[in-house]
């Protein structure tokens, strides 16, 4: 579903770390309506290596989607100019190795004590805010 959503809103790579789904198993490539086909897709096997090739390499803000109240609410949260998203499991979140690398972290206010959204929807609220707020 991330693949599909990337691609949607235009983004220029999708990175899937350890334990994430085969980005290319038939089920992901059906869900995924063939768009891992045309998009970048990268499986990690190190992503905090490669989040810092991004941001030395390549002047990439990392940003933590994070339910922290700590965290810039998306309302009043401004896009970098070149950007990647970090998002973390559904049970788990992001792990804190990467949250601490990131440059900046971002969160989706809720109301009525609703207290998560599962990767999918948080994707793309983030994904349609970035790209048409």
């Amino acid at each position: 579903m991330l693949i599909r959503i990337g691609s949607a809103f235009g983004v220029d790579a999708v990175m899937f770390g350890p334990g994430c789904s085969d980005p290319f198993s038939r089920r992901v490539l059906r869900v995924s309506m063939a768009n891992g086909l045309f998009l970048t897709v990268i499986e990690s096997v190190d992503p905090c290596s490669d989040l810092q090739r991004l941001k030395s390499e390549h002047n990439i803000e990392l940003i933590a989607s994070v339910l922290d109240e700590d965290a810039t609410p998306l309302d009043s949260f401004v896009r970098p100019q070149r950007f990647a998203i970090l998002f973390g499991h559904e049970t788990n979140g992001l792990d804190p190795a990467l949250i601490a690398m990131c440059d900046r972290r971002v969160t989706v206010p809720m109301r009525n004590h609703t207290d998560s959204l599962n990767v999918a929807v948080s994707s793309r609220i983030l994904l349609y805010e970035f790209t048409h707020g």
